[in-house]
């Protein structure tokens, strides 16, 4: 089951499902007028059905071939809106270290040594620095973006899960 959030009418992205005041379909939102007071939508069910060719082809049978139709704009004013959703952003997979010390990364290239330290030099901004063998990462978002990590384990956690052979 997905789970959807509300979106406000002046918060509303393409994509966003509308909900109009006592109508139990759903539009898509495309694009703001030129006035704040209606927006374009799309109307999945009106106009956009499938129409089908078949012609006879020698050697092959018949062949059918499908186009689909015009897809209806409507229009939604402020006064007809319900409310809107969208999918809930997705929590991030891997939790970033809670503190300075020695952690070990998976990625798809096996398991990789990083410390974290607290960064003190202006340039930086402050706050955790992400140390690898050749690189240095100032913020967590800019770590996972470059390494795709897929598990994050504390120095403990890596050295006893590799005793163990679990690694």
């Amino acid at each position: 089951m997905s789970r959807k959030i509300r979106v406000a009418w002046e918060d509303l992205k393409p994509g966003d499902l509308i909900h109009v005041k006592g109508a139990t379909n759903t539009y898509e939102f495309l694009r703001r007028t030129s006035t704040d007071a209606h927006v374009e939508v799309r109307t999945p069910g009106l106009g956009s059905g499938w129409r089908g060719l078949s012609y006879s082809v020698p050697g092959q049978g018949t062949v059918y071939e499908f186009k689909s139709g015009p897809t209806v704009m409507a229009v939604v004013a402020y006064a007809d809106f319900d409310y809107a959703t969208r999918p809930a952003p997705k929590p991030p997979r891997v939790k970033p270290p809670t503190g300075w010390g020695e952690y070990w990364l998976l990625n798809h290239y096996g398991w990789h040594r990083f410390v974290v330290t607290l960064a003190k030099l202006s340039s930086l901004g402050g706050g955790w620095l992400y140390v690898f063998d050749d690189c240095a990462f100032n913020d967590w978002d800019t770590l996972v973006a470059n390494l795709f990590p897929e598990e994050v384990l504390s120095a403990e956690e890596y050295y006893s899960r590799k005793s163990k052979g679990a690694l």
